[in-house]
């Protein structure tokens, strides 16, 4: 059906990832120009695009961990950084191909780019309103998780943090 594409995490990326994440996610989660601009100077970022006929169908992007750790700390006051740690900041897919496997393939993609960069963990935060959440565990083997529930300062939007030792397999 398509494939996933990696790239390194560039400014040049902004709009799509913006124009993406206006169709895929909330109003309350969306992030400015400038929140995309200071992600993409972050070096190290990493970017998967999955790509079918040419139209990009959603993408995932991960970013050094320990230069989010300040910002994150405000949401989830026990999250801590580990060294060569990948922090899988964003993960969406357009609403319409949904629940046929991209964003699986988004995941294992940035998790693999991840271990051959040197990356030796994987983390996130993950809204636990979707079926997301559990097959993300499934996917990735993921068995440290904790509740974060006002990470996103709504009592009902949840969040779950979840971390994974980057296996030999990816």
């Amino acid at each position: 059906m398509g494939y996933p594409q990696v790239e390194k995490l560039q400014t040049r990326h902004i709009e799509l990832l913006r124009e993406l994440d206006a169709e895929i996610f909330p109003a309350e989660m969306l992030l400015s120009h400038e929140d995309y601009q200071k992600l993409t100077s972050i070096q190290g970022g990493i970017l998967v695009t999955f790509i079918h006929e040419g139209k990009t169908l959603g993408a995932a992007f991960g970013i050094v961990a320990t230069a989010m750790q300040e910002e994150l700390q405000q949401q989830d006051p026990d999250f801590v950084a580990h060294p060569f740690e990948l922090y899988s900041y964003s993960v969406g897919v357009l609403p319409k191909y949904q629940r046929q496997g991209i964003g699986t393939e988004l995941l294992c993609a940035l998790a693999r780019a991840g271990k051959a960069k040197g990356y030796t963990s994987l983390s996130s935060h993950v809204r636990t309103k979707e079926a997301w959440v559990h097959k993300r565990k499934k996917i990735l083997g993921i068995t440290t998780t904790r509740s974060v529930p006002l990470f996103w300062g709504d009592p009902d939007e949840p969040v779950e943090y979840q971390f994974i030792e980057l296996a030999a397999n990816y």
